[in-house]
């Protein structure tokens, strides 16, 4: 399996280290993003992977959805490491949200819900991703 970790630039040095200690001898990538929508983009560049990727999103609850709308029918795992003011969705998946102890524990299982409306908007819940259109 490979490891994809989608971060922000300012993402604390002291994560990415543990990140790349924890991460020796296996298939990882640091991809950072340039602004917002940079992260559904580069969620949406692995859409087409023929092996199951763990995509990583550490930030906040705006940041994890763009990655979602980027993962969209993708059969991809998601770990959401919360980086964020509110960490509001991380809240209502973890019991404890440190971050180091998150990245230790598995992915969650995620499926696609659609509702149609104006625009394409993607969400995602402890069960769910929900496509809201």
């Amino acid at each position: 399996m490979k490891h994809i970790f989608i971060l922000k630039p300012d993402t604390s040095k002291s994560l990415v280290n543990c990140i790349v200690s924890l991460m020796q001898g296996k298939r990882y990538e640091l991809r950072y993003t340039k602004d917002l929508d940079d992260a559904r983009k580069i969620a949406l560049s692995y859409q087409d992977e023929k092996e199951v990727c763990r995509l990583y999103a550490i930030g906040g609850d705006g940041f994890v959805h763009k990655v979602v709308n980027g993962m969209v029918g993708s059969f991809h795992e998601l770990v959401v490491i919360p980086q964020g003011t509110g960490n509001d969705f991380a809240r209502s998946i973890y019991k404890n949200l440190d971050a180091i102890k998150i990245f230790k524990e598995s992915a969650l299982k995620i499926n696609t819900i659609f509702v149609k409306e104006k625009q394409k908007h993607n969400f995602a819940n402890r069960r769910k991703i929900m496509q809201y259109h």
